[in-house]
């Protein structure tokens, strides 16, 4: 299950959502992808970033690898006894980052009326053999009614479990079948991993 949800928030994020993330620009610039997800009574928007920097040398008696940044400059990382495998790291390994959001808005014209929220959080580290690596990763799914539409405005009011939300709505499309009464379903995915690759 934990596997499958990382993943899912991963591939999701990079196909369907939408990400903010505090980081060093300067120290880490950062390459993102932007996917927006439409297809009839849903609509997905999302976004991943991704932060590389190049290990340039491994003491593995120490525990120490020197890591060069994508701007040119160079960090010492103390590696404790914790990180598997930290043998399987050579020099001009890349570590990486990667952060990602989604949300997925489905309409659903016959829900049973029942409002609920559940709540899912997984974590996964590198298997033995393999490079050093975790992940980690959150999902949200939202059942809520439907207690207001303004079309015009592209505005939809939702009641969930615990709060009310009226939410902007770009496409007016999403909102020319739904109405006071209906149910929607939005599954909000976040996830992030830390790995060491080799180099491409």
């Amino acid at each position: 299950m934990m596997k499958r949800l990382i993943g899912i928030t991963l591939l999701a994020a990079s196909s369907v959502g939408h990400v903010a993330i505090a980081q060093d620009k300067a120290a880490a610039p950062a390459t993102g992808e932007v996917r927006v997800v439409k297809k009839p009574g849903s609509l997905g928007v999302g976004e991943t970033l991704t932060t590389r920097g190049t290990i340039t040398s491994v003491d593995q008696a120490a525990r120490l690898m020197t890591v060069q940044r994508a701007n040119g400059e160079t960090v010492v990382v103390q590696v404790g006894k914790g990180v598997k495998n930290f043998d399987q790291i050579k020099a001009g390994d890349q570590v990486v980052y990667r952060v990602g959001e989604a949300v997925l808005l489905e309409l659903k014209k016959k829900g049973d009326g029942i409002r609920e929220r559940t709540e899912t959080e997984g974590a996964g580290v590198s298997k033995p053999g393999e490079k050093p690596g975790v992940v980690v990763a959150r999902q949200v799914q939202v059942v809520a009614d439907v207690t207001a539409v303004d079309k015009k405005k592209g505005k939809i009011t939702l009641r969930g479990v615990n709060e009310t939300r009226t939410l902007k709505v770009k496409d007016p499309k999403v909102l020319s079948k739904v109405k006071v009464g209906d149910q929607v379903e939005i599954t909000y995915l976040e996830g992030e991993a830390l790995s060491v690759e080799a180099a491409k």
